[in-house]
């Protein structure tokens, strides 16, 4: 299956014209989703993608769609052009727009893409351009059990906690829920941007540090009982012997 979509190819078209793949079923309920945020708003869609959620985008003032691949941006402008305003190739962490200029930042299925360091700095480049009280919504895949989805495309996958933690910094989580899918199942969050001045990437990097030595410690922890628990079995097997 091929990570992006794209609206010819037989997994993301509809069937006969009319009946949805259970693929592009998913995919079209999260932009509906976040369609309910956007009707009047200046919004930036960022990755876009091949533009295949535009149509639920609409309602939007003005629709940016960026994306850092060409051939995506080519894609999207040859089937949904006349839905957006802007469609550009740009870079998610620098994306060179001006301070303020969004109501809304919509980043669904994209923050897995980026490591963990540049999904920070993501976050922090969409207080940057949002407006104070604007909108960021995110989704992305959860990892079950803890384990990666095995999807190569993916860089690091957040656990749900972490990223609302990380998000949190930023921004006031408004909403957030477990949006189930056909393969996979997606964190779901709407958040809305602090007022005053957004944070830096410098002031936020003591935090990714300290949550990182965090999880390390847990897992030294956890470890740790599981070694016991193994070693007081044997002594257990040992005395009933």
């Amino acid at each position: 299956m091929p990570e992006r979509a794209y609206p010819d190819h037989p997994i993301w078209a509809r069937r006969f014209g009319l009946i949805a793949t259970s693929e592009r079923r998913d995919l079209e309920r999260r932009y509906r989703k976040a369609g309910a945020y956007v009707r009047g708003k200046r919004v930036l869609d960022i990755p876009c993608g091949t533009g295949m959620g535009f149509p639920h985008l609409k309602s939007a003032s003005a629709l940016t769609g960026a994306d850092r691949a060409e051939e995506a941006i080519a894609t999207a402008r040859q089937h949904y052009g006349h839905l957006v305003a802007h469609l550009l190739t740009t870079d998610m962490v620098q994306t060179g727009f001006e301070v303020g200029e969004f109501e809304v930042v919509l980043c669904l299925e994209g923050i897995e893409h980026l490591s963990k360091r540049d999904g920070l700095r993501f976050l922090v480049e969409a207080a940057r351009i949002l407006e104070p009280g604007g909108r960021l919504i995110l989704s992305w895949p959860t990892a079950h059990h803890g384990q990666h989805t095995d999807n190569a495309f993916h860089l690091y996958e957040w656990p749900p906690a972490e990223l609302v933690a990380a998000v949190s910094r930023c921004f006031a989580v408004e909403r957030q829920a477990e949006i189930g899918g056909s393969n996979l199942n997606v964190h779901f969050l709407v958040a809305r941007r602090n007022p005053g001045a957004s944070p830096t990437f410098d002031e936020l990097e003591p935090w990714l540090n300290a949550e990182r030595a965090r999880r390390a410690d847990a897992a030294l922890v956890d470890t740790r009982r599981w070694i016991e628990r193994q070693w007081q079995g044997q002594r257990a097997a040992y005395a009933d012997g």
